[in-house]
């Protein structure tokens, strides 16, 4: 799983061969906070 950043969201996305899906977006704010353990 990659994570691409296009402030203020991210995309999440998952490669597969040459085969991407998008997984979703968060905002960067959102994934920092999942990153650091707060709620």
């Amino acid at each position: 799983m990659m994570a691409h950043t296009y402030s203020p969201l991210v995309a999440l996305v998952e490669r597969d061969g040459g085969q991407v899906t998008l997984l979703g977006t968060v905002t960067a704010a959102r994934l920092m906070q999942h990153d650091i353990g707060t709620p």
